[in-house]
């Protein structure tokens, strides 16, 4: 590691320190060096390089000019992991790609060494804000991206959640031939979005689109998209099988230019500004975009601003599997002219606060948050579709629909005296949990990756009044923000690294993981508490004081896990010096140790001070045990290990407090 790092004027705010820059921390400096670090998930082992002036030989850059290739030694460092295959710590589904440092126009190799290093300086300093790139792989070689084979997928669950896979096309303002393309899923009859073209090929678009990433493009448009039945919804009790093997007959070069064909009216020649290829009813479908007007849409302020709209120019024929649409009614809390909703302090049915901060009695203030009614899509469902499927082989539509209430069971009040109900099984997605041989709390939201809402899983809705019918409430929370009132749930657990191998990575990245567990063991019988277990796994830098444990919140130890690793970068944010002077630490772990399965001691803890926080920090000292007491972290042992740690608790004569 560099003893004193070179330190350069930030070349964005110019040393001016008058305005907070978020490239330099307001230091007015940068300092010229790049860690590069790659670690095996699978293994724990870690590997890094620094970037410094003098440190590699620059070699000439294709178009003219030089760079600096940082992509061999990538390479490198993951051999010396074993590492099959690596991603950055942002972007686990793209590629690593050529990552190179450009060099100024002036910098020649017959130059003096002292000038080429000056020069290979301002161009490391000023190069990335990130500088400390992270790398995560595994030991099994990720297969080559196949666009072709993903569009085949992509298409197969399409067909399996009853949904449109849309492939558009749009003009790029100035320039003529320039298109960005988009892959999504969409509700049939959706509009085209105000804005699209996030890639620049097909090819691009196609292997960066997973299937959550598609849903969530679908969430997004929640206001737009039309709500129906799904008639192929199967009987109680089955999941219906099917078949997910990719779909033959895909030509992903023929998709491209037929959709690039569309961009052009065939008779006139007029240039269209985009067009878009329809996977519906099993095939594809070809329209272009027309310009559908200029509607004003209101900003909430006290102006409103005009939107260009896109039309498709005409629309496939409807899905076999869309069945009736789902009534609602619109709702009541929603002013999208003023941007106006029900104040917090009404929740519940409760008055205004005359001496309400937010609304000053009123009832009504201005927020940025979803609706607290309809999740912003303006309408209040009378029904809405539950989707479970685990991507691969089962899925299962449920209808659920207001009619006559159906029989509910009284288990309980709020303290306020609202009753709470709890529905049949059919309404209880912890049920259908079964049907895919996983556990309830392995149910978890497509779009987002959360866990279901505990009072979906049990059927549980509270009531305003005791006469509010039970079914009407609980479909309208369930469908509440839902695109087209569609729930789309994954039956399955996430695809992340034990939690032995979690802490291993943190230790060899120079970091302290802090796990927390709550047992809710105690408030089984009570439908407003919390049940099973509640998980919280966080990366730490080493300098950061032990504070008040995080409230776990997640149902799994693994959806604590994947929501770690999707945080981790800002948990390497924390461990780069803020002052230039001071270098970046390069991390080294060659053969890290073996460490103990934490998950049974932990857990065990965990049913021992049920009700209570658990929350073990591991570093490399060793393993610290703290409870949450009275907001607070109260210190209550430490060992070597995990296993010794448990192994003091459960000693003979010894005592702890509860």
């Amino acid at each position: 590691m560099t003893a004193t790092p070179l330190v350069l004027p930030c070349p964005d705010c110019r040393t001016s320190t008058s305005y907070a820059c978020s490239a330099c921390g307001q230091y007015g400096a940068r300092r010229a060096q790049l860690v590069l670090t790659v670690a095996n998930l699978d293994t724990g082992a870690v590997a890094s390089a620094e970037v410094v002036p003098g440190m590699l030989e620059p070699r000439p850059a294709p178009g003219g000019g030089w760079h600096l290739a940082l992509t061999p030694l990538l390479h490198d460092l993951a051999a010396s992991v074993g590492a099959g295959s690596i991603h950055h710590v942002t972007a686990p589904t793209e590629p690593v790609g050529e990552r190179l440092v450009p060099l100024p126009a002036w910098w020649r190799p017959d130059l003096p060494a002292e000038q080429r290093h000056d020069v290979e300086a301002a161009a490391i300093a000023g190069w990335t804000r990130t500088p400390w790139q992270v790398f995560l792989g595994r030991t099994a070689a990720r297969p080559a991206p196949d666009p072709d084979r993903q569009l085949a997928r992509l298409c197969a669950v399409a067909g399996l959640l009853c949904l449109d896979l849309v492939v558009e096309a749009r003009r790029l303002p100035g320039a003529a031939e320039s298109f960005g393309w988009e892959v999504r899923y969409e509700l049939p009859g959706s509009v085209p979005p105000e804005q699209s073209a996030a890639f620049p090929d097909l090819r691009t678009a196609v292997a960066a689109t997973t299937v959550e990433r598609a849903v969530a493009l679908l969430a997004a448009r929640r206001v737009a998209a039309p709500a129906h039945f799904v008639r192929s919804a199967g009987p109680a009790g089955v999941a219906r099988p099917v078949t997910l093997d990719v779909i033959s007959g895909i030509d992903l070069d023929q998709v491209e230019r037929r959709t690039l064909g569309g961009c052009v009216a065939p008779a006139t020649g007029e240039e269209r500004p985009g067009a878009q290829a329809i996977w519906r009813n099993g095939g594809w479908w070809y329209t272009g975009l027309r310009p559908g007007g200029v509607p004003e849409r209101h900003t909430g302020q006290f102006r409103s601003r005009p939107t260009s709209m896109l039309r498709r120019n005409w629309e496939p024929p409807a899905p076999h599997w869309r069945g009736a649409p789902i009534p609602y009614v619109d709702c009541a809390d929603c002013d999208p002219t003023t941007g106006l909703r029900p104040c917090d302090c009404t929740l519940g049915g409760q008055s205004a606060e005359p001496e309400c901060a937010r609304c000053r009695g009123a009832g009504r203030c201005a927020s940025v948050l979803p609706c607290h009614a309809c999740g912003d899509t303006r309408r209040r469902y009378l029904g809405t579709i539950v989707t479970l499927s685990n991507l691969r082989d089962r899925v299962l539509h449920l209808n659920w629909e207001v009619g006559p209430p159906p029989p509910a069971l009284l288990v309980g009040s709020q303290p306020n005296g609202q009753p709470v109900i709890q529905l049949p099984g059919r309404y209880r997605l912890a049920r259908w949990a079964g049907a895919f041989r996983v556990r309830p709390d392995d149910l978890a939201d497509l779009d987002g990756g959360g866990g279901v809402d505990q009072d979906l899983r049990d059927g549980i809705v509270t009531l305003p009044d005791p006469d509010a019918d039970p079914l009407a409430h609980y479909v309208g929370y369930a469908s509440r923000g839902q695109p087209g009132a569609r729930l789309f749930v994954r039956a399955g657990r996430p695809d992340v690294p034990p939690l032995a191998d979690l802490i291993r990575l943190a230790l060899g990245l120079g970091l302290v993981a802090t796990v927390t567990v709550q047992n809710h063991r105690l408030d089984e019988s009570d439908p407003l508490r919390l049940h099973g277990e509640g998980w919280h796994v966080e990366l730490n830098a080493p300098a950061l004081p032990v504070g008040v444990p995080e409230l776990p919140t997640h149902p799994t130890v693994e959806t604590a896990i994947a929501d770690c690793l999707d945080c981790l970068d800002l948990a390497l944010a924390e461990v780069v010096p803020a002052d230039p002077r001071y270098p970046i630490p390069v991390p080294s772990s060659p053969e890290p140790a073996l460490l103990d399965d934490p998950l049974p001691p932990l857990t065990h803890l965990g049913a021992r001070y049920a009700g209570q926080p658990v929350t073990v920090r591991f570093d490399p000292a060793g393993c610290h045990l703290y409870l949450r007491v009275n907001h607070s972290a109260r210190h209550i042992a430490t060992a070597a290990t995990i296993t010794a740690l448990h192994a003091i608790l459960e000693a003979p004569g010894v005592s702890f407090p509860n």
